[in-house]
């Protein structure tokens, strides 16, 4: 499975420029969608995606990109400001890892694997890598992902670690 990380708005740039494309082959793609709250949806999912698609194939997350420790240690504050502002403020959970790896297992057979988060940097970067190296197995292809990864999540890899039962 080749695997392809973005930020959101480099996702919507492939997705147009690649749209005929990905419509012939819409078969063999999965999509990982990690959104702060209030970027939910894109204007485009309707235009390219059938519903079939957007509910078999595609997974959307809100987490933030935030780790563990940072969160504890201001826990008061952030779910204060998530409820004052509609954002969620909290890491990936063990249930959002679980999710991923029975989605990716499910989709094994599919040619790629679209991902992206809001700046492209963090969260996708670090969940890709993930996949490449616990379920997919790839040591070739999760050193080359861990090495285009900006800012790396030990929270987001700990939570995979802990939900798939890994040492840690």
């Amino acid at each position: 499975m080749q695997i392809k990380v973005f930020s959101q708005e480099a996702f919507i740039d492939f997705l147009t420029k690649h749209e005929k494309e990905i419509r012939k082959t819409i078969d063999d793609i999965i999509m990982i969608r990690i959104f702060s709250s209030e970027l939910l949806e894109s204007p485009i999912d309707d235009v390219i995606f059938e519903e079939d698609f957007l509910s078999n194939q595609m997974l959307c997350f809100d987490f933030a990109d935030v780790e563990d420790e940072f969160f504890e240690n201001n826990k008061e504050a952030l779910l204060e400001a998530e409820q004052r502002l509609d954002v969620r403020q909290s890491p990936i959970t063990i249930n959002e890892a679980r999710k991923i790896k029975s989605f990716i297992e499910r989709n094994k057979d599919k040619k790629l694997l679209l991902i992206h988060c809001e700046a492209g940097e963090c969260r996708s970067w670090t969940v890709a890598f993930c996949i490449a190296k616990h379920i997919l197995k790839d040591e070739t292809l999760s050193k080359e992902i861990r090495n285009k990864v900006v800012r790396f999540s030990k929270t987001i890899e700990r939570r995979f670690l802990e939900a798939w039962h890994l040492h840690i």
